[in-house]
């Protein structure tokens, strides 16, 4: 695109500069001079400049404003013309350069601010010489404010005003302002022209684009069209006035909605013949620089390319050729120049390298030495387009160079590699056929048959289309669509703008799909885009490999990115098949299923969930036509049968494939596609902005109800009955002087109101009252309850209560109200909608009017009782643009302005609404209404004109109402809707209101004055204006509407008032001169437009007094009439019966106002409005939710009990609103006992009880007296719902849905929502806010806690809630992470952050479990079966322990090899094998586990037989071994060498029985899980590794975990490493040592302290030694007996970075020691665990080892040398 001048406005809000480089650096002094006193302006800016002087100092232009118009001369103020110009550009004009008495001022002071800048001398200076305009009428001026210096220098407050100085010239323009900002650029001295070719050409060419496919007659259409066209150019009329005043001229060949297409298209058609002329200049200059150009190019820019449809392409095609083949003879004129890309700058150094030449595409003397490519694009468009090859590339033989010696002759020094010539090339030529345009003609024909669309539900939309599916919402259609193809998106729909919407929100992605339907088994068949058949095979064999493994992405996803980027491809297009076999399968069951309507939905949904093998889904795959027809035109082909080719497999043609394939994919299918989405954008968004019109027409096009004599005599006799007054009080009242007043001006639409707006967030209400011509007279705010009449209490209250107070205050305000009604007898009484208690609220108001006779006596008739939409006045009280106007600015209160809007709209709603209105779409007012649900995503400017359209279309109703305009602020909104205006120049057209206006020729004369018009009759802004005005007396004007000339006064432009005044003089013959008494000169006037206004206004009189004479006219011979009015030649297309019918319909009512008549709000409207709903989320079928109130069927009945012939009810309430009930039938109706549907819906015989929830879809909405009423239904297959779904029949071919959308698995009825009750409440809990202040709690998630143990030591802790159980997790660091953590002279191993902690699950002991007590943390903390008081004691009595026992088996003298140096699982092993071979001892050896982090292993072996492991728990207490306690290791070691070994079968065998039991009773203490879907949505598997032999014990990671196979992994929780081996696989990471306790290392802190000191990080208390004072290594410890829980086995394991020193691996397993079960040496009993200080601690939890457990070696039971026999 051509770069466009940026607009002034804009450079200044950028801080760029307009000048010259060397003029940006002018000072202030350069421009004003030394001895020029500077304006008040300059010394605010200099002395903001001085304040900022620390700062970067800031240009003036900054500030300032560019102005394209001003020009001044040159030596008026002594400077340059460069420093003039500079002025000139940053001031705006060169008022700056005046003094400042010179200047205008406004009617109001300065601002402080201001003065103070200027000090104060200057400041009374320029408030003594501000001028004053003076006004004849003080209420009829309207005063513009004015600025603040801060708001005049800022150009979006100058924008947004109107102030600009673009905006100044549209003003003072002679030329109508719409015209000018559409035809001229938006450029007001610009001369737009247009010539007759260009006419024919745009007419012909909306001829084929609108009326061509309707079967419009050529020749007389595009004869109205120029018609049409030449009077918005060339009379520069807008379209309104020509619907209004010249459809009649084209009435016989256009429609009045054919009238506004013209426009649109007109609009469009404006670049559209700039390129044309543009193309033509290029191609012209090219032949005269002797150019060749091909015959195909000069036919698309020839004229007759307006004849095809298609025209507009064709040009664009072929300018993006020019562009290609000729950059470098582009017109200086060209506009729409793109952006430079890789590929232009590609292509321009071919270019230099004579590539062009060398291919053949450049005519030149040079040998073709890159032919082998192929042929020419040019010869390929050929080929394309007689459909043969006709040009062939060179045959391959043996002798032909290859590609890389072709293209090493070719390296220069743009292209110094062969693989940079080959891809320059291949880029060159891919762009040059990406361009061809018949190239493009062939793809865009088969793009576009081939398009289909489709959305994919992201994980985001899922639940949301779920929940649309079940209620019915229309966006559910947009949710599934599956390969539509383009051509069935239905014109009159706005469906792919509702999918551009939820892709916009993130619910769906939206895709193509080029889709071939085979006709014969009539399926949909997939094509991969560019690939041919070859590729298809292959591309099969993938996907067949590829669907072996799809299903466990977890083992076989590759994580290389060239690998995972072909699997992904591999999965898309998997799911692609997939959706076309489930679309076919879907289609064959609605075959089946006949007319069944809810079998055909049904089937969709059964359809989605098929599992399909990849044998059948290869059969809907097809390789790409397209494709494979460009490569048999462009490669080496050989004859396969007699009518068939096959491209040859050689390098060469493989190359020419990449470059089709790299032009379809890079260049025309992106292209095509963005078509495809314009074009359906643009349609969906016309069907928008028609409905949005719709709703705007709905809310504005309506008028107050005008009384008649009639009504208003029978209101007089009804409130006389109700006051039973005589005959001769009801004839004084009727002769009340005010009360005719008050008749008169009700017959003329005026009324007065009271409002009653309902506060939505309080007790009260706004009632306030606005006379009849929208003047707020009194406001004030009172209780609702007051509305009511008064009614004794049942219980009384005692008197000086509250409620007492509250009852006298309410009597006041009721009294206040009956004098506010008595006082000012309101004609209408308006209710605003903003309460949902609306109808009783609109019921008291009626018996406290109605029925109270003290306050009828004060009403001659009653008022109207109406409701008000509340959605344009609430925006108009909120708008600060409106808020500051002078129509609202001297209310501060927005339920004051929200209340006098309310009545202003009632009065007018179109002037109310054009209040919003705005050219900026940020401003604009009306774009924010909620007209419709996708009015968001249509574009702006499209909106603005649909909404601008309707507004102009409402006011041509009823037309400008000047004199009432001119007194009323609030009305001259709509000044700038006028035809010709706009809100430049109805700020020129109010000065027009100064006075009452009692003719045009006043409008005209004062429009000239301010405009500079010399011409007023041919001035189209004059012409424009005066059909739209009516001249009318105000009410409150002295003149009578006889006063003005009678053609004024009609609907009639002046342009054809020589028909009106024919049509009245042929009308009058025949009739008596003297028919009203006048004398022969008023007769006939006098001169010929006196005598014209006399006819026309004795022919209105005669229509109003004679009723026969219209009928005399209708009968009458008008053959005459236009040959009288001097046009008998008028166009063939017109309709002169149109014109008659106008001229007599304004003669009889002269310009009447043709809105329709207000009706009050009713039925599901008002429902809406109260409610706050809308009828895309409430309507039938949708689901809700509703409490039983009481069963008809059983008031005091048994159960089964009915009423004779009455089908029972149940009565309810909706959920969430007390103010709607519904019931819904317990029956079928007996009209459906035909089909099979008697008795009892099921699921309802039954007695629902009061309070039971219901589930139910909604059938309709009624409205009672006092309340809305709901009907609802069970019956899940009723009718009605397939009805009422929004996929229809033509959309189920593309509908191919989820199986959890499947509405009709939704069970309707009785809700049972106990357990989803107590699963959210579970859930609430659980994730309860808590005020957890230690320094090692971390507010967050396992990956977060994760990276802080990472970079902590040894041994820190850290703690953190669970999201899934009533549980604190503790976490350990036990293995390092950081290499400071090695220590020296030990083998120790850096381990993943996932494998070097071990976790512990602590429980809070709670007095009561209820938020307060369990916002803060609990008194008492259980871990492994002890009790703590807080995080502190837990660190210092149960962790640091647990660190020292760990260094224990580390410092054993049987830690690993070597004296702990090697610590490898498998180099231990073999040597325990080669120490036991060849004798009978039992070699041990002890490691850290491996896979359970802060726990020990025990390896054993005899005789070099497998060597078996065991696992060691470490606690606090001591080391655990099958269960069994003792106290240190040593005690392990001897039980295990004398008793143990020999025991071993036995003691596995009753641990993985304890365990089981004790599994169980963990889950009971752990509770449910709170989110169990978690880990589906998460999509995660979990898989652990299996050993060779010995003993396994799992890899969870916790201090109490449960077993594998039962529960998930915590949330957020990464599972550790070494549950990821493969099966089999023995071999895992060595742990190291555990060096000494970073406690030890920092005696000076004092004590134990906590883990936070490792962190380095102040804050963290340390823990006293002495804290404890029970407490010692070796003391009691708080049991909980043997009854301890266990935790999930799959929670997060243990971190193992606290403590500097080896690295350990996940461990699951911290067993219970069963009591009493212990297994000894055979024959012996078992001994009792040792006690801690004379108390039984408690055994810790057990866990499920029988997965891991091996049942031991068999064979001869070695002695132990060690354990040597007692006595």
């Amino acid at each position: 695109m051509a770069e466009v001048e940026e607009p002034p406005a804009k450079r200044a809000r950028n801080g760029e500069n307009g000048g010259e480089a060397d003029e940006s650096n002018i000072t202030m002094e350069d421009i004003f001079g030394e001895g020029i006193n500077q304006s008040g302006l300059e010394k605010v800016l200099a002395e903001q400049m001085d304040d900022d002087s620390d700062n970067d100092k800031q240009s003036v232009q900054s500030f300032l404003v560019d102005d394209q118009f001003g020009q001044v001369d040159d030596a008026q103020f002594g400077l340059t013309p460069s420093k003039l110009d500079w002025v000139t550009n940053v001031f705006g004009d060169t008022s700056v350069l005046r003094p400042l008495g010179e200047l205008e001022g406004g009617d109001e002071d300065a601002p402080p601010a201001v003065h103070a800048s200027l000090g104060a001398a200057e400041a009374a200076a320029a408030a003594s010489l501000a001028a004053k305009q003076e006004s004849t009428e003080a209420d009829a001026t309207a005063v513009e404010a004015v600025l603040p210096l801060c708001d005049a220098l800022d150009p979006d407050v100058l924008e947004k005003s109107y102030q600009l100085p673009v905006d100044q010239a549209f003003a003072n323009s002679q030329e109508p302002e719409r015209w000018l900002q559409t035809y001229c650029q938006g450029q007001a001295n610009s001369v737009r022209s247009w010539t007759d070719e260009e006419y024919q050409t745009e007419a012909r060419w909306i001829y084929n684009q609108a009326f061509r496919s309707r079967g419009y007659e050529r020749q007389i259409t595009e004869t109205a069209i120029v018609r049409v066209l030449s009077k918005l150019h060339d009379k520069k009329l807008e379209l309104v006035y020509i619907v209004e005043h010249v459809w009649w001229m084209v009435a016989k060949a256009l429609t009045k909605e054919d009238l506004w297409t013209i426009q649109e298209y007109d609009f469009l058609w404006q670049p559209l013949w700039k390129r044309y002329l543009l193309l033509l200049e290029w191609t012209q200059k090219l032949e005269q620089a002797g150019t060749s150009v091909p015959d195909h190019i000069k036919q698309r820019v020839q004229r007759d390319v307006w004849n095809h449809p298609d025209a507009e392409q064709f040009q664009r095609d072929a300018q993006d050729w020019l562009k290609a083949m000729h950059p470098s003879t582009t017109p200086s004129g060209e506009s729409l120049r793109s952006t430079t890309s890789s590929v232009d700058a590609v292509m321009k150094m071919a270019r230099r390298s004579k590539f062009d030449e060398k291919l053949g595409i450049k005519e030149s003397i040079d040998v073709l030495s890159l032919k082998a490519f192929g042929i020419t694009p040019h010869e390929l468009g050929e080929n394309i387009h007689h459909n043969k090859q006709t040009f062939f590339p060179r045959e391959e033989n043996d002798s032909q160079e290859d590609l890389k010696t072709v293209c090493e002759k070719h390296t220069d020094s743009n292209f110094v590699s062969w693989e940079a010539v080959r891809d320059a090339v291949t880029t060159f030529l891919m762009r040059l056929i990406s361009t061809e345009p018949r190239i493009r003609e062939y793809v865009r024909k088969e793009f576009w048959k081939l398009c289909t669309i489709s959305a994919k539900v992201t994980e985001a939309g899922r639940v949301l289309a779920k929940e649309a599916a079940h209620s019915f919402k229309e966006s559910y259609r947009g949710f599934h669509v599956t390969y539509r193809p383009v051509s069935k998106f239905d014109e009159r729909g706005s469906l792919f703008l509702e999918m551009m919407q939820l892709q916009r929100k993130g619910l769906i992605t939206i895709d193509y799909a080029l889709v071939v339907e085979d006709p014969r088994d009539e399926r949909k068949k997939i094509v991969t885009a560019c690939h041919s058949y070859h590729d298809l095979i292959r591309i099969k064999q993938r996907l067949t490999a590829h669907s072996a493994k799809r299903h466990n992405p977890e083992e076989h996803m590759p994580s290389d990115p060239k690998l995972l980027a072909l699997w992904n491809r591999c999965e898309d297009l998997t799911q692609k098949l997939e959706a076309a076999a489930r679309l076919k399968e879907a289609e064959m069951r609605r075959q089946a299923a006949g007319s069944d309507m809810k079998a055909k939905v049904t089937s969709s949904y059964k359809s989605a969930g098929m599992v399909l093998d990849m044998d059948h889904l290869s059969s809907f795959i097809v390789q790409d036509p397209i494709y494979e027809k460009l490569s048999l035109m462009y490669c080496v082909t050989v004859e396969e049968t007699s009518t068939s080719f096959a491209v040859l497999d050689s390098p060469w043609n493989t190359m020419r494939r990449t470059i089709l394939r790299r032009a379809l994919q890079e260049e025309l299918y992106p292209m095509f596609w963005a078509e495809v989405q314009d074009y359906l954008m643009k349609m969906s968004s016309q069907v928008v902005c028609q409905s949005l019109r719709d709703k705007l027409t709905l809310m504005t096009d309506v008028r107050p109800i005008a009384e008649t004599d009639l009504s208003l005599d029978e209101a007089e006799d009804k409130i006389k009955q109700m006051r039973q007054d005589d005959d001769a009080d009801l004839s004084r009242k009727r002769e009340d002087r005010n009360w005719l007043s008050e008749r008169a001006a009700r017959k003329k639409g005026l009324v007065s109101i009271v409002v009653i707006l309902p506060e939505a967030t309080s007790e009260t209400c706004v009632v306030g009252f606005v006379n009849a011509f929208g003047e707020p007279v009194d406001m004030r705010s009172v209780f609702k309850r007051c509305l009511h009449l008064p009614r004794a209490r049942l219980n009384p209250v005692e008197k000086g209560s509250y409620n007492d107070e509250v009852d006298v205050k309410i009597a006041e305000h009721r009294e206040s109200l009956r004098q506010l009604f008595a006082t000012y007898k309101p004609a209408v009484v308006l209710l605003a909608i903003s309460d949902s208690n609306i109808l009783k609220m609109k019921n008291d108001l009626e018996d406290l009017l109605y029925r109270d006779q003290d306050l009828l006596v004060h009403f001659k008739v009653l008022p109207r009782i109406h409701y008000v939409d509340t959605t344009v006045p609430r925006a108009v009280a909120y708008n600060k643009r409106v808020m500051e106007s002078p129509a609202y600015r001297d209310y501060t209160i927005p339920s004051h302005r929200m209340a006098i809007s309310c009545a202003r709209y009632h009065q007018d709603a179109l002037a109310e609404t054009c209040q919003l209105w705005h050219e900026l779409p940020d401003a604009n007012g009306i774009l924010k209404l909620a007209l419709h649900p996708l009015q968001a995503d249509v574009p702006k400017e499209m909106m603005g004109r649909a909404i601008t359209r309707t507004l102009q279309e409402v006011l041509s109703k009823c037309g400008l109402q000047i004199n009432k305009v001119r007194r009323s602020l609030h009305l001259q909104s709509l000044i700038q809707f006028l035809p010709g205006l706009g809100p430049r120049k109805a700020k020129l057209f109010m000065k027009t209101l100064a006075n009452p206006v009692t003719s045009r020729q006043t409008v005209v004369d004062i429009l000239a004055k301010h405009l500079n018009i010399q011409d007023k009759v041919r001035n189209s802004v004059i012409e424009n204006i005066l059909p739209f005005i009516k001249i009318e007396p105000d009410f409150r004007d002295a003149f009578d509407e006889e006063y003005s000339p009678s053609l004024d006064r009609l609907r009639i432009s002046p342009t054809f008032e020589n028909w009106v005044t024919a049509f009245c003089r042929e009308a009058l013959e025949g009739q008596a001169s003297d028919l009203f008494g006048e004398s022969e000169l008023e007769v006939r006037g006098t001169d010929e437009e006196g005598g014209a206004n006399d006819v026309a206004r004795r022919v209105i009189r005669l229509m109003r007094e004679d009723p026969n004479f219209q009928t005399v006219l209708q009968d009458h011979d008008w053959s005459t009439w236009p040959a009288r009015a001097g046009e008998p030649n008028y166009p063939e297309c017109a309709d002169i019966d149109q014109l008659f019918d106008r001229v007599l319909g304004e003669l009889l009512e002269p310009y009447k106002d043709l809105r329709p008549v207000f009706a009050d709000l009713e039925g599901e409207q008002l429902f809406y409005l109260a409610m706050g709903e809308n009828s895309g989320e409430f309507k039938a079928g949708c689901i809700v939710r509703a409490n039983v109130l009481r069963d008809e069927e059983f008031p005091d009945k048994d159960l089964g009990s009915e009423k004779e012939g009455i089908i029972p009810k149940v009565q309810v309430r909706l959920a969430g609103s007390a103010a709607v009930k519904g019931s819904f039938l317990k029956a079928y109706k007996r009209n459906q006992a035909g089909l099979g549907m008697t008795g009892h819906i099921p699921g309802c015989d039954r007695h629902f009880m009061p309070n039971e929830p219901i589930l139910a879809r909604v059938r309709d909405v009624k409205q009672g007296k006092a309340t809305f009423f709901v009907m609802l239904s069970v019956d899940q297959d009723e009718e009605m719902w397939f009805e009422s779904f929004p996929i229809k029949e033509e959309d189920l071919p593309y509908f191919l849905p989820s199986g959890n959308d499947d509405w009709t698995q939704v069970s309707l009825g009785l809700l049972d929502n106990t357990a989803s009750k107590k699963k959210a409440e579970l859930k609430d809990w659980v994730r309860r806010p808590r005020n957890i202040k230690h320094p090692n709690y971390i507010v967050g998630d396992h990956d977060h806690v994760l990276q802080i143990l990472q970079r902590s030591l040894l041994g820190s802790v850290q703690f953190r809630s669970s999201k899934h159980y009533d549980v604190v997790f503790g976490l350990l660091k036990v293995n390092p992470t950081l290499p400071r953590e090695l220590t020296p002279g030990v083998h120790t191993e850096i381990v993943a952050p996932e494998r070097c902690y071990r976790q512990f699950h602590i429980f809070e002991r709670l007095p009561l479990k209820n938020y307060g007590y369990g916002f803060e943390i609990a008194p008492e903390l259980e871990v492994d079966g002890f009790v703590y008081g807080s995080f502190d004691e837990i660190i210092a009595r149960h962790m640091e322990p647990i660190m020292e026992n760990l260094r224990a088996i580390q410092n054993h003298k049987h830690f690993g090899l070597k004296e702990g140096q090697i610590t490898d699982k498998i180099q231990v092993e073999d040597g325990l094998k080669y120490l036991s071979r060849g004798n009978r001892v039992l070699q041990y050896k002890l490691l850290l586990h491996d896979q359970a982090p802060g726990h020990g292993q025990l390896l054993w072996c005899v005789q070099a037989k497998s060597v078996k492991e065991e696992l060691i728990e470490v606690f606090p207490h001591g080391f655990f071994l099958w269960g069994l306690h003792f106290r240190t290791l040593r005690e392990l070691i001897e039980w295990f060498k004398e008793t143990g070994w020999r025991n071993r079968d036995k003691c596995r065998k009753d641990f993985r029985e304890e365990c089981r039991k004790r599994e169980e009773v963990m889950r009971d203490k752990r509770g449910e899980h709170a989110d169990p879907d978690a880990a589906i949505r998460r999509k995660r598997t979990l898989r652990m590794a299996a050993g060779a032999d010995g003993l396994q014990t799992p890899g969870g990671r916790s201090g109490a975990p449960t077993p594998y196979g039962h529960f998930r992994q915590e949330a957020n929780a990464a599972t550790p490493a070494g549950l990821f081996s493969s099966p089999g696989t023995t071999r895992t990471v060595a742990p190291g040592s555990v060096p000494p306790s970073p406690v030890a290392a920092t005696p000076a802190r004092g004590g134990t302290i906590t883990p936070a000191a490792c962190f380095e990080r102040p804050g963290a208390p340390a823990t006293p030694l002495h804290a404890f004072p029970n407490f010692s290594r070796g003391g009691a410890m708080t049991p909980t007996g043997p009854g301890a829980a266990m935790t999930p086995h799959e929670a997060p394991g243990t971190p193992a970075n606290a403590f500097p020193g080896g690295a350990m691996t996940p461990s699951n397993i911290i067993p219970h020691t069963p009591f009493d079960t212990r297994p000894g040496t055979p024959g012996q009993q078992i001994p009792q665990t040792p006690l801690l200080g004379g108390v039984t601690p408690a055994a810790p939890p057990a866990y499920q080892y029988h997965d891991m457990i091996d049942g031991g070696t068999p064979g001869e039971v070695p002695v132990t040398p060690a354990a040597r026999p007692r006595g």
